[in-house]
């Protein structure tokens, strides 16, 4: 399948995303929750594991084909890590989106658990969150950020 040419409009983090037909769960979404703030349970110790959270994209092809994007990527950096420097805490590889039409408008929305023995995505502490979208390139600085969000976990 070719690489399309696309943009990224809306990157949000919610609660949870529900589909009213799920005939179409990449046209037809809810989300609930939407926030820039996370909130901890009172009394939380750090790191703070949210049982499960959402990140919500949605992608315009502008090709005259089908094709898929680059295998794409969220991280999440903690901007006010004690050491004053922003720390990455946590990557979630997403593979690519695939446009199935020429011009095609996609929701995609992707569900992060912390339970058992998965994969974790904690916070380490409170304060401010850049979670990222992007994926590589072949040149300098070999990664195009696609979208940014920014979420501040509090308690």
């Amino acid at each position: 399948m070719a690489r399309v040419s696309f943009t990224v409009q809306h990157f949000a983090y919610c609660v949870s995303v529900e589909y009213p037909d799920v005939r179409r769960p990449h046209r037809d979404s809810t989300l609930n929750g939407v926030d820039f703030i996370l909130q901890a349970p009172p009394n939380t110790e750090f790191p703070f594991e949210p049982t499960e959270f959402w990140l919500y994209a949605r992608f315009y092809s502008h090709s005259d084909s089908p094709g898929a994007t680059r295998s794409l990527v969220v991280t999440c950096s903690w901007l006010d890590h004690p050491s004053g420097n922003p720390t990455e805490v946590w990557r979630r590889d997403l593979g690519p989106v695939h446009f199935h039409q020429p011009r095609a408008v996609i929701d995609r929305a992707w569900v992060f658990r912390n339970l058992g023995d998965e994969v974790r995505y904690p916070f380490p502490g409170p304060g401010r969150y850049e979670l990222r979208l992007w994926h590589q390139t072949r040149k300098w600085p070999f990664e195009r950020v696609l979208r940014q969000e920014y979420l501040r976990v509090e308690v």
